[in-house]
């Protein structure tokens, strides 16, 4: 089970691995503060700042985290690469492939047994994100799930709080029991 709550000085580490997950799925030179998203599970709202127009000043967002949260804003922090069926790699830099995944011996009208993980993982720009709020001298932390949804007029965001698949919660667990040792 996730912990609700973990000390704020993991925050610059969680920070350095969210920016190289950024680094490595994003094209050159992105910011990876542009990819930092904000939520409100409970509105269902998500908002990533690439999105907003940097000109328009009623648009333009804070990029500092720091910032962000000390304003009450809660993040939703990435937790893994884009996924397209394909291994990806999570936080802690190391890869993972949801269970339940094809093999090139399956026949695609047997269904697969077991976990069906790969299946219900988040695809493409959807993702799982770790909710993080400023509680006192503490992060207050949950599992957010990040959905693109697109429209007529573009595309927007939704967050809502997420059950991560069982092998995908237990290496978050592992990564944030490492940031506390």
């Amino acid at each position: 089970m996730l912990p609700t709550h973990i000390p704020a000085s993991c925050l610059p580490r969680i920070l350095k691995d969210f920016t190289a997950l950024i680094v490595k799925d994003f094209d050159p030179g992105t910011d990876p503060l542009t990819c930092l998203a904000g939520c409100s599970p409970e509105q269902g709202m998500a908002y990533l700042p690439y999105e907003c127009d940097p000109e328009d000043e009623d648009e333009k967002l804070e990029l500092d985290p720091i910032k962000r949260l000390d304003g009450g804003e809660e993040l939703a922090i990435r937790l893994h690469t884009a996924f397209v069926g394909d291994e990806m790699t999570l936080i802690d830099g190391q890869p993972y492939l949801p269970l339940g995944a094809p093999s090139d011996d399956d026949d695609e009208d047997v269904e697969i047994a077991g976990d069906n993980e790969f299946y219900e993982f988040p695809s493409e720009m959807s993702f799982y994100a770790l909710g993080v709020q400023r509680d006192g001298d503490k992060l207050r932390i949950r599992p957010v799930g990040i959905n693109e949804c697109s429209n007529p007029g573009g595309v927007f965001h939704r967050s809502g709080i997420a059950e991560f698949p069982k092998s995908f919660q237990e290496r978050i667990e592992k990564y944030l029991a490492s940031l506390t040792r």
